[in-house]
């Protein structure tokens, strides 16, 4: 059986305390770091979605029309000009011929 000093027993500790706090900080700078990850794909969201319900009324297409055009759900769409979804490849093809035009 090893015997350890109390110095021994107390630097052990201090290495261990600052080993945990370490990993504490790393967490907290990684759930910050994903949180303004998020934050700025909602904001994306939000304006691409708002930028494709202008263009969309622009063009005098409606909301069903565009859906069944693309072969998607009108409530997917909408969902998207909300910013509560993520645009798919349809949609921003569509997007993206609209402006070229």
């Amino acid at each position: 059986m090893v015997t350890l000093t109390q110095r021994q027993i107390e630097r052990f500790r201090r290495e261990a305390r600052k080993t945990v706090r370490g990993a504490i900080i790393s967490l907290e700078k990684y759930e910050r770091s994903f949180a303004d990850a998020r934050r700025e794909r909602d904001f994306f969201n939000e304006q691409l979605g708002l930028r494709l319900r202008v263009m969309r009324r622009i063009d005098g297409v409606s909301l069903r029309a565009l859906a069944k055009k693309l072969k998607l759900s009108p409530s997917y769409v909408s969902d998207v000009e909300l910013g509560r979804r993520a645009i798919n490849d349809r949609l921003l093809g569509w997007l993206k011929a609209r402006c070229e035009a």
